[in-house]
């Protein structure tokens, strides 16, 4: 009995010539895989994206390239916490900071005792002229977040059940 016409072709294609080496892919940089700790290093404000604040337009604000980096690395911490808007304490300016635009879009008037909402954290820029005079090279702003913020606002916080 012979074998089909099909059955012989396909032999015919497995018998092929196979290749002595084979191509392996490079193999992938140890850095790269460890997400968690690039993660870690960039909630720690480690890690820059280099990109940049800008102001609305609509608005009359001038900001020097100084409060501009500080801003960025606002942001760039603020992002990679999760962060959306950051209410930003710069001198008398209470700033808006939208973090996925990185964009300054507006300011904020409070009368004293008022509660603000719509914050996921509140950042105060060091005061310019103290870290100049005071020999500080590293002017990486303090973030407050969280039941912290609640409680230096006094807001009360709910307890939370068991």
């Amino acid at each position: 009995m012979s074998e089909p016409v099909s059955t012989m072709l396909l032999r015919m294609l497995g018998s092929g010539v196979v290749p002595t080496e084979r191509v392996r892919p490079a193999p992938a940089d140890p850095r790269s895989l460890d997400f968690a700790s690039l993660l870690d290093r960039a909630r720690a404000g480690e890690v820059r994206s280099g990109l940049s604040v800008t102001v609305d337009p609509d608005l009359d604000i001038s900001l020097g390239p100084e409060t501009i980096e500080l801003l960025s690395q606002v942001a760039d911490s603020a992002q990679a916490q999760g962060f959306e808007r950051v209410l930003v304490l710069d001198g008398s300016n209470k700033l808006v900071l939208d973090v996925e635009r990185r964009t300054i879009t507006g300011r904020v008037d409070v009368a004293e005792g008022e509660l603000l909402s719509g914050f996921d954290a509140v950042v105060h820029l060091p005061e310019q002229d103290a870290s100049e005079t005071s020999g500080q090279s590293d002017q990486t702003p303090a973030t407050i977040s969280g039941a912290r913020l609640l409680s230096l606002l006094s807001v009360p916080t709910r307890p939370t059940s068991p």
